[in-house]
C-alpha cells in the first residue's frame, strides 16, 4: 500500500471489505510495528505498518488526539526507510501539533540519527487552515477532535460520525486531498430519521432523560390550623393553631424526560420526591398575648412535585456551558393525622395540591457524545394552594377550625446525570 494514497472508505465499503478494528488494536499493530523498527526489522516494520494502514479505514471506534499522533509518528517512520523525505517531514510535522512535548525514546531513535532532523524540520504551526462544509447531519473529526477546520500543510485522519457517535467512515487524508463525501446541505426528514442522524450538538432536535439527587431547604409544607375562642359577645379571646416548621431540610431525588429544540431551547418535565423529618408546634395564645405552645416530636414526611420546565443554553465550549431554567408546576403533599399535644389538639389536615413557579441556574458538562453531568440549583415560589374548612370540634374549645395553605419557597442543590438517546 502505498503512503501517499488516499485511504477511503464507505459503511458499505467498511462492511463489505474490512475487519472491524477497535482504537485498541490499532494501537496494537504500531507498538508493533515500533518494537520491529527497534529491532531494526525493516521489513518487519513495513510489514506492520501497512496492516495498520488497512486496519485504519476499518476503525469502529473514534481516535484520540493520542493514538492519531501515534498514527502519524508512525507514518513518518514508514516514509523515512522508504526514502521519502518530505512524507516523512509531513507526517512528523502532523504529530507534533498533537504532541508537541513528544520525544523518541533514544532506544528508538539514538542521538543525532537522521530521523530527528526530519522530525524536527517543519513548523507544526506552518500553514493555513482549511475551512469544512459542516455535516448537514454527524459530526466530522480531525485527528479525535470536533471542528470544521483541517490544515493545509500536513496529513490528517478525519472521520466521519453518525447522530450517534457511530464511525461511518475513517480516512488518512494528505493536506492536497478532499476528505471523503458526507451529507452536506439542507436536511428534510421526519423526527425518527433526525434524532438517528444528528450529533446532539447539532440535532435541531434531540430527546433526553435525566436523574438526579440532592438536598433541599424551605417550607415545603407550612400549614396553619386556627381556632377561635369567642366569648359570650362574641369577641374573641383566644387562637389555638399548629404550624409546620417553615424552614428544614430534605433529601431530593427526581427524574425528568425533555426535548432540546436546537442547541438553545429545550423543554422538559421533572418529577421530583422530598423526604425528611418535620416538626410541628401547636398552642392556644390569648387575647393578652399570653400563650402555651407545644412541640411535637419529629415525624417522617414526604412531598411529590411534578413541574414542566424550560431551559436556555449557553455553551461555553463543545465540553461545557451553562443555562438559565424556568418552570411551574403543582406539589402534592399528603394527609397529616394524629399530630396532639395535650391539650390542645390538630383536627387532621386532608392532602392538598399547590402551585409554585421556578427559577434557577446551571452548569452541565459533555462526558461523551450522550451523557452529560450537571449541576444547578433551582428556587420555587409557592403561590397558591386551598383553603379547607373543617368541621365544628368542641372536645377542646368551642368554635370552629380552619386549614389553611401559606405561601412558601423552598431552594435546593442537585447533582444529575443527562443521558440522550
Amino acid at each position: 500500500m502505498s503512503l501517499i494514497s488516499l485511504i477511503l472508505t464507505s459503511s458499505t465499503a467498511l462492511a463489505a471489505d474490512c475487519q472491524p478494528t477497535s482504537a485498541l488494536a490499532l494501537q496494537r499493530l504500531l507498538d508493533g510495528a515500533l518494537d520491529a523498527y527497534e529491532a531494526r526489522d525493516k521489513d518487519g516494520y513495513l510489514e506492520r505498518m501497512d496492516a495498520a494502514e488497512a486496519a485504519l479505514p476499518c476503525l469502529t471506534e473514534p481516535v484520540t488526539a493520542g493514538l492519531a499522533a501515534s498514527v502519524h509518528r508512525g507514518m513518518g517512520l514508514q516514509a523515512f526507510l522508504v526514502r521519502d523525505q518530505q512524507a516523512a517531514e509531513l507526517s512528523f510535522a502532523a504529530a507534533r501539533s498533537l504532541q508537541p512535548a513528544y520525544s523518541f525514546p533514544s532506544t528508538l531513535v539514538p542521538a543525532h540519527h537522521p530521523v530527528l532532523e526530519m522530525y524536527l524540520a517543519l513548523d507544526p504551526a506552518s500553514g493555513s487552515q482549511v475551512v469544512l462544509v459542516p455535516p448537514s447531519r454527524g459530526q466530522l473529526l480531525l485527528d479525535g477532535h470536533h471542528g470544521g477546520e483541517r490544515s493545509s500543510a500536513f496529513p490528517q485522519i478525519v472521520q466521519y460520525l453518525s447522530g450517534q457517535g457511530e464511525v461511518v467512515w475513517t480516512a488518512y487524508v494528505q493536506p492536497d486531498q478532499a476528505p471523503p463525501d458526507y451529507p452536506v446541505g439542507s436536511y428534510d426528514a421526519g423526527l425518527p430519521e433526525l434524532l438517528d442522524a444528528q450529533p446532539h450538538e447539532d440535532r435541531q432536535v434531540w430527546l433526553y432523560v435525566e436523574a438526579d439527587v440532592g438536598i433541599a431547604k424551605g417550607g415545603l409544607d407550612r400549614i396553619a390550623d386556627e381556632r377561635v375562642k369567642v366569648d359570650e359577645d362574641g369577641a374573641v379571646v383566644g387562637r389555638s393553631y399548629v404550624d409546620g416548621l417553615s424552614t428544614r431540610q430534605s433529601a431530593r431525588g427526581g427524574l425528568a424526560l425533555g426535548m432540546r429544540l436546537g442547541r438553545v431551547v429545550d423543554l422538559g418535565v421533572r418529577g421530583d420526591a422530598y423526604v425528611a423529618s418535620q416538626q410541628w408546634t401547636t398552642g392556644w395564645t390569648l387575647a393578652d398575648g399570653s400563650s402555651d405552645l407545644r412541640t411535637m416530636e419529629p415525624r417522617p414526611s414526604w412531598v411529590l412535585q411534578v413541574e414542566p420546565r424550560m431551559r436556555l443554553t449557553f455553551n461555553a465550549t463543545d465540553l461545557a456551558g451553562f443555562y438559565w431554567l424556568t418552570g411551574a408546576g403543582l406539589t402534592y403533599l399528603p394527609a397529616v393525622d394524629g399530630i396532639e399535644a395535650a391539650p390542645y389538639g390538630f383536627s387532621s389536615r386532608p392532602a392538598r395540591t399547590i402551585f409554585g413557579v421556578t427559577v434557577g441556574a446551571g452548569a452541565m458538562w459533555h462526558l461523551s457524545e450522550k451523557t452529560s453531568l450537571f449541576v444547578e440549583i433551582p428556587w420555587t415560589l409557592y403561590l397558591l394552594g386551598h383553603q379547607v374548612q373543617a368541621s365544628e370540634d368542641s372536645s377542646v374549645y368551642p368554635g370552629p377550625s380552619s386549614i389553611s395553605s401559606t405561601t412558601n419557597w423552598i431552594y435546593s442543590g442537585t447533582l444529575g446525570l443527562q443521558r440522550r438517546f
